[in-house]
């Protein structure tokens, strides 16, 4: 097992630790964690301490903090 960092900035957001196990993509983290379109945010994860670019086959590692931002705002135009 190893331990992520989730980070929402939508609604009032939160922050939690996250237990997976060894291997886990992207993609499955999300299916299984987040309530929502994954479409419709801005994904970042920054691992060992550097932001970096991922598609959803990416294999989190221990210690990655995955951030969702929404890629718009409600009520923008």
């Amino acid at each position: 097992m190893i331990e992520i960092s989730l980070i929402s900035n939508s609604g009032c957001g939160m922050a939690k630790m996250i237990s997976v196990v060894a291997g886990t993509t992207l993609a499955n983290f999300l299916e299984v964690h987040f309530d929502g379109n994954p479409d419709d945010f801005k994904i970042r994860v920054r691992s060992n301490g550097m932001s970096v670019e991922v598609h959803d086959d990416y294999v989190l590692q221990d210690g990655d903090r995955v951030s969702l931002t929404p890629a718009k705002v409600d009520g923008a135009s």
